[in-house]
């Protein structure tokens, strides 16, 4: 076997590898979401990719009974993986934001050119000379391998053209935390294929995925734990690091507003009617705090128990008084649309950031905080 056989199949090896322990913690996860199963489906569609990529040199340096078969099969796996590739990227990108959204109910056009596609390479697997063939034991491109090749590179700059619209429609929402995963599908295989151009007799496109799957893999567990596991909101921690982050310079502090946020009657729900009644009332009003930011491009966490906190720029379309009315009428709507037996409110407390009379982030907190619990009092003397 030569020498150069033996490094690139080294490489592919590991990188296999790699991709086979990303697939093991996908399997031995506890979160069970839709963008967590296209992840999973990705990290299968990797190492198809790599092993077409592996058995692609073996057959070019080798010999061997079958050759011409096998060559067939590896070359249909290695042309059609990457627009697979590409299409669940589009379909993570859309689960990964929003579980609910048109784009990820529409994914079929998405997956358009992948059928084509997938049609052309079998076709041409089958014996007809359309994209390629492997006659005679030496490979050829076929009269419709330009076609081909221009629908693989159209999933893969839909899906990145796609991520990228994702990323600047949520950079300052509350999904924020999400936006590095969706950056790691792009940058690795990007940069690797690349490099791959001038270090064509290494699988560095191999190492690229691996290292795509790999990264986004630790990016998708550093959002769960940034995350609240019962409201699928972001927790204290991640409000945290993104105050300190807004805070670090003085031009994004300006017209910064925060509101603290309170279930009226908390304890009573759970008294009365259970804590997984009370559970439930945190996560219908968590949905109606999620969409309702989202519309202000603002940023939402669980503060604690049943307390939220909303942070935004104040502006006319943003102002807190009528954030306040907006959640609560949202509320009433969602409590009903649920069959809840009792009602759901809101207390709100709200405080724009004031360069006089405060030094940093942590008294914006206590005096919204303030603020909510003097709403609270004088709501319940009325």
């Amino acid at each position: 076997m030569p020498q150069l056989l033996s490094q690139y199949v080294l490489i592919d090896s590991f990188c296999l590898i790699l991709a086979g322990l990303v697939l093991r913690k996908c399997f031995r996860g506890t979160v069970k979401e839709l963008s967590y199963n296209y992840f999973t489906m990705t990290v299968y569609a990797v190492i198809l990719y790599i092993l077409g990529d592996m058995g692609w040199a073996i057959i070019e340096y080798t010999d061997f009974p079958g050759r011409i078969v096998t060559a067939y099969v590896v070359m249909t796996i290695y042309y059609v993986t990457p627009a697979f590739l590409s299409f669940f990227w589009y379909m993570f990108c859309e689960a990964r934001i929003d579980k609910k959204s048109k784009f990820l109910q529409k994914g079929w056009i998405a997956f358009l050119p992948v059928i084509i596609l997938t049609v052309l390479v079998v076709i041409s697997s089958c014996g007809s000379y359309i994209v390629f063939s492997y006659e005679g034991g030496a490979y050829q491109r076929g009269p419709l391998y330009p076609a081909a090749l221009v629908l693989e590179y159209i999933s893969a700059v839909f899906s990145i053209a796609h991520a990228i619209v994702v990323i600047l429609r949520h950079f300052r929402s509350s999904r924020a935390n999400n936006l590095n995963v969706l950056l790691s599908f792009a940058v690795y295989p990007v940069l690797f294929g690349a490099m791959q151009i001038v270090f064509y007799s290494l699988p560095l496109e191999s190492v690229g995925f691996a290292l795509m799957l790999v990264s986004v893999l630790l990016d998708m567990k550093e959002t769960e734990i940034m995350q609240d596991t019962l409201t699928q909101m972001n927790n204290r921690r991640c409000l945290n690091r993104y105050l300190e982050t807004t805070f670090r310079l003085k031009s994004t502090r300006e017209n910064i507003c925060m509101c603290m946020i309170d279930i009226d009657g908390f304890k009573k729900i759970n008294d009365t009617y259970g804590h997984v009644s009370g559970d439930e009332a945190l996560t219908v009003t968590a949905n109606v705090i999620k969409k309702t930011v989202n519309q202000i491009n603002g940023f939402a966490a669980r503060f604690g128990g049943d307390e939220f906190v909303i942070v935004f720029q104040k502006s006319e379309d943003a102002h807190p008084e009528l954030l306040g009315h907006q959640l609560n009428e949202s509320l009433a709507l969602a409590a009903a649309d649920a069959g809840l037996e009792y009602p759901l409110t809101l207390s709100v407390g709200f405080m724009t950031f004031d360069t006089a009379t405060m030094k940093d982030a942590s008294d914006l907190i206590k005096s919204a905080d303030k603020y909510l619990y003097h709403n609270k009092a004088k709501s319940k003397a009325e």
